[in-house]
């Protein structure tokens, strides 16, 4: 795959998925009461903040990485998916008092599914890594 095509599809999915949060925003807006919208929107900025701790960037290191072994991938793999479970796991824990302190009633059961479908979008994402970073190793 040449160096332009690889740089558009980099472009695409970084972009695609930031205008594809501002269109599902817009819907909702156009959708949910005040009162839901802010609970969404709230629920959006805590989500933000954990997938901050959670995409650690170990996933970019193995990819760039010039020597890697399985053992490597293995290790990169577990941690972050046990990282991942700890950063979802404290903002449910914590998730009573981030509504209070948003003063946002009813955010909890919102963050408790939020975070469940955003750690499983992470998980897959980190396979998409470890996929590329095997594809980039055997080249």
């Amino acid at each position: 795959m040449s160096i332009r095509l690889q740089v558009f599809w980099s472009a695409l999915r970084h972009w695609g998925v930031r205008l594809g949060s501002v269109a599902v925003f817009f819907a909702l807006a156009r959708i949910l009461p005040k009162e839901q919208l802010g609970l969404f929107s709230a629920a959006i900025a805590v989500i933000a903040i954990a997938e901050i701790f959670a995409e650690n960037g170990l996933g970019e290191a193995v990819v760039q990485a010039k020597e890697i072994d399985d053992e490597i991938l293995s290790a990169a793999a577990l941690f972050n998916v046990g990282f991942s479970i700890i950063v979802a796991a404290a903002c449910l824990i914590f998730s009573a008092q981030l509504e209070a302190f948003l003063g946002a009633p009813g955010l909890t059961p919102i963050l408790s599914v939020a975070l469940v479908a955003v750690l499983g979008a992470l998980q897959a994402k980190r396979s998409e890594e470890r996929r590329v970073g095997k594809e980039c190793r055997s080249r």
